[in-house]
């Protein structure tokens, strides 16, 4: 069951940005082990949900900075 609407709130949450740095935090005292956002999001939301949901945010993001965010979230 994808979980669309949530993951889509996820990204759009300001809890992202902490998201991300406890993710680096983690890989930074963590050297054999790597984490990722995309990873960390795809074992809660699924793959096709976290799939569909960052290229919705990339096409509806309102800069082109923003855009290329999710471009290299989707790359990852």
């Amino acid at each position: 069951m994808m979980k669309l609407g949530h993951i889509q709130s996820t990204l759009a949450s300001s809890n992202l940005d902490n998201l991300m740095n406890q993710i680096k935090l983690f890989n930074s005292k963590n050297s054999e082990i790597n984490v990722s956002l995309v990873g960390t999001l795809a074992t809660k939301y699924g793959d096709e949900a976290v799939a569909m949901a960052l290229a919705a945010a990339q096409k509806s993001a309102p800069s082109k900075s923003i855009a290329d965010q999710f471009r290299e979230l989707r790359n990852e």
